[in-house]
């Protein structure tokens, strides 16, 4: 009889486990279950115990840091299957319309870059430009236009803005790039930036999660990271910064807005009106960070256009792809 008890028991527990990784609910369910276990246990321990007062701070204590974790599920278990209707981060299936209206819906909401913004990249495009070793770098990011153009079919960024953000990130579309914080290929990716986002691109490009190889295949890095720069930018609701959490996280970006007088609650203030405190920031330098990366954007726009790269003396928003977030994936 206890055998069968405990094989019961046993199995019960697998179930407990498989449904808490298939769905948030069911690590919900388990974290309660032993939120109440701990209480009742603590209590009646604490009952039989000579010092009554210490188990019962004992057990509150214990029982506040389940329920933080229970409330916390949520928000660690952002998704519950494979299917692109699951996954929180939009997910672009071409074949099925309903899926880009869904995300050109989520795009219509954020902020979009500003003109005061203009001078800033009209002087990074001319310095790089003027630069051979980024002139050769964008032209070996024109060689694989091809996948740029899939990666924009597939998430609805101009490819322009893609090839742009892997010219700056890996200098010049290298996959053995690595810098000093673990980041790699195209997009610099990070273990810990990508965790939660390799999942969004697997489904993309239609494989399972063990077969990504997104340290090593320039378009498995290329979509994870566009899902992290997604992610970014709904979560602070705005382009600029959302391109800024892709150089300093989400919270490097808050931590730099609290500094520039900005308080919870209200709109982060503008990338260009925190570039006076930024200014300062000279470890991972976010001051140009913006800057740059719209304009290598713009020289890869106009090697697609077939123009050549020479020094300008003015730029307008329509000239940068992805200026605003609403027209993206549109002709």
């Amino acid at each position: 009889m206890k055998n069968i008890l405990a094989k019961a028991g046993n199995a019960l527990l697998a179930g407990f486990v498989w449904l808490a990784v298939r769905l948030w609910r069911g690590l919900c369910l388990v974290a309660a279950w032993v939120w109440s276990h701990t209480v009742v246990a603590t209590y009646n321990a604490a009952r039989r115990s000579s010092d009554f007062r210490r188990g019962m701070i004992a057990g509150a204590a214990w029982a506040m840091v389940a329920g933080v974790l229970i409330l916390a599920t949520p928000r660690i278990i952002n998704w519950s299957g494979d299917t692109m209707e699951d996954i929180r981060v939009p997910v672009i299936n071409p074949a099925e319309p309903r899926h880009v209206t869904v995300v050109r819906a989520e795009r219509s909401k954020l902020r979009g870059f500003n003109k005061d913004i203009l001078p800033h990249v009209l002087e990074e495009y001319n310095t790089y430009v003027g630069n051979g070793a980024w002139r050769t770098g964008a032209e070996r990011c024109l060689q694989q236009m091809e996948m740029f153009r899939r990666a924009e079919s597939m998430t609805l960024y101009p490819a322009a803005l893609i090839a742009g953000i892997a010219l700056h990130e890996s200098e010049g579309c290298n996959m053995a790039a690595k810098d000093r914080m673990g980041g790699r290929g195209w997009m610099q990716l990070t273990n810990i930036s990508v965790s939660r986002h390799v999942r969004p691109a697997a489904v993309m490009l239609h494989l399972p999660m063990t077969a990504m190889e997104h340290k090593t295949n320039p378009e498995h890095n290329m979509l994870v990271g566009i899902m992290v720069l997604d992610d970014y930018e709904r979560r602070l609701g705005s382009r600029p910064h959302g391109f800024l959490a892709y150089n300093e996280g989400v919270g490097g970006v808050r931590r730099d807005a609290r500094e520039a007088g900005w308080r919870r609650g209200r709109p982060l203030p503008t990338v260009t009106d925190m570039r006076p405190w930024l200014a300062l920031n000279t470890r991972y330098k976010p001051r140009i960070y913006v800057p740059r990366v719209l304009a290598t954007a713009l020289m890869m726009k106009r090697l697609v256009d077939g123009k050549p790269l020479v020094r300008l003396d003015r730029v307008q928003p329509e000239d940068i792809p992805g200026w605003d977030p609403r027209n993206d994936g549109t002709k």
